[in-house]
């Protein structure tokens, strides 16, 4: 019974002791969030939207049409309400520099209409980013 025990506990704490010190890691050295930890970045179970990332977006004072960067924006957890606010007459454009984070943002909880109008994501570092003015639909 208590190997059993054991057996179902050690993988809880080793991933747990892996958080905690990607956490400690990442405040003292510039390292990005690796793709298999989206979940620390927003709590899955906060209907897709924590409480700390929708007092953020109310703070962006983000209006319908506006142009948006989101540098570094990994799985979307920013991305995918600006989206929304800006509307199809704005822009948003998304970095990141793992392609793992672009596919979580482009296939996770993005509306099918804001898939094509006004919307790009791209693989790049913010200082090798080059971005060009454009016209939107409206």
């Amino acid at each position: 019974m208590i190997s059993v025990l054991y057996i179902l506990i050690a993988p809880i704490v080793f991933i747990l002791i892996i958080a905690l010190a990607w956490r400690f890691a990442s405040r003292r050295y510039t390292i990005p969030c690796p793709v298999w930890m989206k979940g620390l970045l927003d709590t899955p179970h906060a209907g897709g939207m924590s409480a700390r990332t929708r007092k953020t977006i109310q703070h962006l004072d983000l209006r319908a049409g506006m142009k948006v960067l989101d540098a570094g924006c990994g799985p979307g957890r920013l991305t995918i309400p600006v989206v929304q606010i800006v509307g199809p007459c704005g822009e948003v454009t998304a970095v990141d520099l793992q392609e793992g984070m672009l596919s979580e943002a482009r296939n996770g909880r993005m509306p099918h209409t804001s898939r094509t109008s006004g919307f790009s994501l791209r693989v790049s570092g913010t200082g090798s980013l080059s971005l060009t003015g454009s016209t939107g639909p409206c």
